[in-house]
C-alpha cells in the first residue's frame, strides 16, 4: 500500500511546497509555544552565519548529486532503458529538472538569507525562510532518490526477478509498464 502511494505521490512535485510549509510552521509553533528549539535565534551572529554557510554547502552537494544522477540516467543504455525512455522519458526528465531547479533555487534563497541576516537582530524571518528552504530541498531530494532507485531497478534487474505488479516511476498506463518490464 505504501509503495503504491509512493508511486503516485512522486508525480505531484507541487507537494514539496506544502510539505516544507507544514514542517516549518510546526517548528515555528513549537518554538513559540515552548521558547525552545530555535537554534538559529539563540546562537550568536557569527555561529548563525556559519550555519548558513553549512546549509549552503550541503545544498550545493545535493545539487551536485542531482546533476550526477541525471548524467548517470542519460548514460544508461540498453533495450529496456531505451524503451523506458520512449514511454516515460518526459515524466522522468520533468522530475529531474524539477529537482535541479528546486535545489538551485534553494541555493539562491539560502545565500540571500545569509546576506540579509544582520548582526544585532534575532535573525527575524531569515531563519524560518532558511529552514523552510532546507525542508523543500529535502523533499526534492527524497523524490529524486526514489525515482533514481526505480530507474536503477529497471536498468539492472533481470526480467525473471521482477514482480508482476511492480511498476516503475509512476507510469499511469499499465500496458506500457508490462511492455517495458517484459
Amino acid at each position: 500500500m505504501a509503495g503504491a502511494m509512493g508511486k503516485r505521490l512522486v508525480e505531484y512535485r507541487w507537494l514539496d511546497w506544502p510539505f516544507a510549509a507544514l514542517l516549518t510552521s510546526g517548528h515555528v509553533a513549537l518554538a513559540w509555544s515552548t521558547g525552545r528549539f530555535d537554534v538559529l535565534r539563540t546562537t550568536g551572529f557569527t555561529n548563525r552565519l556559519s550555519l548558513y554557510t553549512d546549509m549552503i554547502a550541503v545544498t550545493g552537494l545535493l545539487f551536485g548529486f542531482t546533476a550526477t544522477a541525471l548524467a548517470s540516467y542519460l548514460a544508461f543504455s540498453g533495450p529496456r532503458i531505451t524503451q523506458f525512455r520512449a514511454y516515460a522519458g518526459d515524466q522522468v526528465h520533468a522530475q529531474w529538472m524539477s529537482a535541479l531547479g528546486g535545489l538551485a533555487a534553494a541555493l539562491g534563497i539560502l545565500i540571500l538569507c545569509k546576506v540579509f541576516d544582520r548582526d544585532g537582530t534575532s535573525a527575524a524571518g531569515m531563519r524560518w525562510i532558511a529552514e523552510g528552504t532546507l525542508f523543500f530541498a529535502s523533499g526534492r531530494l527524497i523524490r529524486l532518490i526514489w525515482v533514481f532507485r526505480q530507474l536503477i531497478g529497471i536498468a539492472t534487474k533481470p526480467v525473471a526477478e521482477r514482480g508482476k505488479r511492480s511498476e516503475p516511476v509512476a507510469l499511469k498506463d499499465p500496458p506500457l509498464v508490462a511492455q517495458i518490464q517484459g
